[in-house]
């Protein structure tokens, strides 16, 4: 007891002595930075006379290093003291210490344990007589922290001298090569990221272009030349760049020049939708413009603006979080929505309002205002964290560089309510070539920037891009004996409508309805040409190429990688290519989100009956699984005027729902010890008049054939089995002239048959809405696969939210 107090008050005495000498050497410094300040003004009121002598300026420019120096020396002390503060015993028992802990060392010069070490890079230009010099700049942080000071702030990491223009000089990052494209009016060349070095050269647009803005979009470039030089703009104004050909190609030319100005100039623009929003503006309140390019289609179309928006909404590239557009006006944080919708005549509408403004940023600012060649860039740092660089010169004069650095995020504050929390801002200076350093780019090599949506290529030769109005659950399965091929958008029954067509379609235009199918009709084969076949030489289903026939590519990827297709459909999308073969014309009247069930299902059941098995009016017939295709089977029964309709399945609860399409009895196979083609024959004096088999169960394919009449019964097949499935039958069975079909999508072909189908619906002579028993929106399509799995409903529509 009494050696720990003796400590007691040791231990004290040094903490409060470490404190007291840090307090004070902070109020030296603040003291002294007070008189380099000082100095500063002196000699800023007589700059313009200092500014004739030589060795003066060298005086300034040492005594604005001496004051950056005194600044992070001042925000090291703080620092040290805040730390020594924060490490203060919360109670009266100190430990038995005489000294600080070993690793408590000034925060300013290390990262707390735990905390990563991000870098966000700097890509400008500097121009003097003729020669441009490109740098690259390193701003090194801690995530969630301030910048750190070791080993510099800010520091050069390459530099580039080319024999350019002065002018024109833009910059792009395709984020998943790790290259920096930076362009100019006579070329341009390739910077590798990873190394920080030149990699290769670019190629000469195609086009002279004075002031072009170059974007980076879905693993391409595009490069638009601005209005605000030239009336007359040489051709092509608008080209993309392909890095796998590496070269320029002709775009649609961008068609509202005329309609500016020669002070309107482009501010910036934002990539989401696979759409390219760009931001037109002058100095004239309210005078601005947003002009939407559709990659997809090829098409620009001016963006309806809500009147809240009075400003050009972006500067630089904005940052798409999610559905959100960010864009920052000096300390305000604006949040945009983007919505696309449908008009009449099957073309786009996009509008653009404004959700939310976000105030109260703090921005630290340079010790005098900036001079010249101001610029400033928006960095996504992931989640809902940016950072922000502001930089230029103080003066013509002087080589030192100003960055002004501002980390934030977003955050929920009371109420509800996002609000701005500013993380770290600080003012760091760097040494540049001659006239300063203008940003051209900035990036993050851990956070790429947000292409919300996977990119849909325009439709090829004999191609059709579909915008899927609505669609079902994909039930094909695995259990099936299906290779995988992944990535993969699945989904193969929809209805939807014509967005646009490739080359050499002629039957289909824009605007139309149709039904995708899996399987086609190129109608030009053998089985096109046949009347007792829909099994199309060209586009029968191939569950295992995951690619469009024409040029064996995908029309789907994201961030340049290919995701698969599926069946030659893929409906789980909001837009999807699809050959012209494989899609049905429809009624234009006919409700998309009832007949859209005709597109597989519904059609594979109805046709095995009506078109294959073809039972007599007064007929006996067995429907094997009363899913929503062997319900199918069994309304096409009663269509047909059969007398007896008998449902089998194991799942007793299903009897109640079949009655509503026309089931009159029931049979579940578990209920009796002998097989169920014994017990449907003694049912039916000798078996049934037609069967169909809706199970992909062999032992369930078996027990449909035996259980016909000899002499006359029709058994038909229209489940898919597992691949390595075996069907087994006594060949008496067909001896005794039972006969065994199969049928494959209800022998209809999709172009030639599917339409009349659609219109039997249309005529109230087919029900369809008892078939639908859930609707989901899109995002909640999880929810539809579990009622699929749990064997909860029949149909279940997944509708594509506004």
């Amino acid at each position: 007891m009494g050696d720990r107090n003796i400590s007691q008050p040791s231990a004290a005495a040094t903490l409060l002595t470490s404190l007291e000498d840090v307090q004070v050497s902070a109020l030296m410094m603040a003291s002294c930075q007070s008189e380099v300040l000082q100095k500063i003004l002196e000699i800023e009121k007589s700059l313009p006379e200092l500014c004739e002598r030589k060795e003066m300026k060298k005086s300034l420019a040492a005594l604005f290093a001496q004051q950056n120096q005194l600044v992070d020396l001042t925000n090291s002390m703080s620092e040290q003291l805040c730390s020594l503060q924060t490490s203060r015993p919360e109670t009266t028992e100190i430990p038995n210490s005489t000294s600080l802990p070993m690793d408590l060392e000034p925060a300013s010069m290390t990262l707390n344990r735990g905390e990563a070490i991000r870098s966000v890079y700097l890509f400008g230009f500097s121009y003097w007589s003729g020669e441009v010099t490109n740098e690259i700049f390193e701003v090194k942080f801690k995530q969630g922290g301030g910048v750190t000071h070791e080993p510099r702030v800010v520091r050069r990491v390459a530099r580039f001298s080319e024999m350019h223009e002065p002018v024109g000089f833009q910059a792009a990052l395709i984020f998943n090569r790790s290259k920096l494209y930076v362009v100019a009016q006579d070329g341009g060349y390739i910077i590798d990221t990873k190394t920080m070095s030149r990699c290769s050269s670019l190629p000469l647009t195609q086009g002279f272009k004075s002031t072009p803005i170059v974007v980076s979009a879905y693993d391409k470039l595009y490069c638009l030349e601005t209005p605000s030089t030239l009336r007359l703009v040489p051709e092509p104004s608008f080209e993309s760049y392909d890095p796998d050909q590496n070269i320029w190609e002709k775009m649609t030319s961008f068609p509202f020049y005329n309609d500016y100005d020669t002070h309107m100039d482009i501010t910036g623009y934002a990539v989401c939708y696979g759409i390219i929003l760009f931001s037109f503006g002058c100095r004239k309140e309210r005078n601005f413009d947003v002009i939407a390019f559709h990659i997809s289609r090829n098409e620009w179309k001016r963006v309806k603006v809500h009147t809240s928006v009075y400003f050009p909404p972006f500067l630089g590239r904005a940052v798409v979080i999610g559905k959100t557009i960010y864009s920052l006006y000096g300390e305000e944080f604006i949040a945009f929505s983007f919505k696309t919708y449908k008009a009449d005549d099957g073309s786009l509408v996009y509008y653009l309002s404004q959700q939310f403004r976000l105030q109260g940023l703090e921005i630290a600012c340079p010790p005098l205002p900036f001079a010249m060649d101001r610029s400033e860039y928006l960095v996504h740092l992931g989640n809902l964290e940016f950072f922000h660089v502001n930089t230029g010169c103080c003066d013509a004069d002087l080589p030192a560089q100003y960055f002004c650095i501002t980390m934030f995020q977003i955050v929920v504050g009371e109420g509800g309510k996002n609000m701005l929390k500013t993380i770290h801002s600080t003012v760091l200076s760097g040494d540049v070539e001659d006239t300063g350093l203008n940003l051209a780019f900035c990036f993050t090599p851990e956070c790429g920037d947000y292409e919300h949506e996977e990119c849909v290529n325009q439709p090829n030769q004999e191609e059709t891009s579909l915008d899927e109005n609505l669609c079902m659950v994909e039930h094909w399965r695995k259990a099936k004996g299906q290779n995988p091929l992944f990535p993969r958008i699945y989904g193969h029954e929809a209805g939807g409508i014509v967005e646009s067509v490739g080359e050499g379609v002629t039957d289909l235009k824009a605007g139309d309805h149709v039904l995708p199918v899996f399987t086609g009709e190129c109608k030009d084969c053998a089985h096109c040409k046949s009347e007792e076949s829909n099994m199309c030489d060209l586009l029968r289903i191939n569950t295992d190429r995951g690619v469009m026939l024409s040029d064996g590519k995908s029309r789907f990827s994201i961030k340049g990688k290919p995701i698969y297709n599926f069946v030659g459909t893929s409906t789980f999308s909001e837009y999807t290519v699809v050959h012209v073969g494989c899609l049905a014309k429809i009624n234009p009247l006919a409700p998309l989100d009832k007949v859209c069930v005709h597109s597989c299902g519904i059609s594979t059941g109805l046709g095995a009956t009506l078109n294959v098995a073809k039972p007599k009016k007064g007929s006996t017939v067995a429907v094997f699984g009363l899913g929503a295709v062997g319900l199918a089977a069994a309304e096409g029964a009663r269509i047909s005027g059969a007398s007896r309709i008998i449902g089998v399945d194991l799942n007793s609860s299903r009897f109640e729902e079949a009655k509503k399409f026309g089931v009159t009895e029931f049979v579940n196979p578990k209920d009796h010890k002998k097989p169920v083609q014994e017990v449907i024959a003694e049912l039916t004096n000798g078996g049934v008049d037609r069967s169909i088999e809706c199970t992909g169960n062999v032992e369930g394919m078996i027990s449909a054939f035996e259980c016909v009449h000899d002499g006359w019964g029709v058994a038909v097949l229209v489940g898919v089995p597992h691949k390595e499935a075996v069907f087994k039958t006594h060949p008496v069975n067909f001896l005794n002239e039972r006969t065994l079909k199969g049928t494959f999508f209800g022998n209809y072909k999709p172009q030639t048959d599917i339409p009349s189908v659609v219109e039997k619906y249309m005529n109230n002579e087919l029900e369809l809405e008892k078939f639908i028993t859930h609707k989901v929106p899109f995002s909640e399509i999880n929810k539809a696969f579990d009622y699929m799995l749990k064997g909860e409903g029949l149909r279940c529509i997944i509708h594509m939210e506004e």
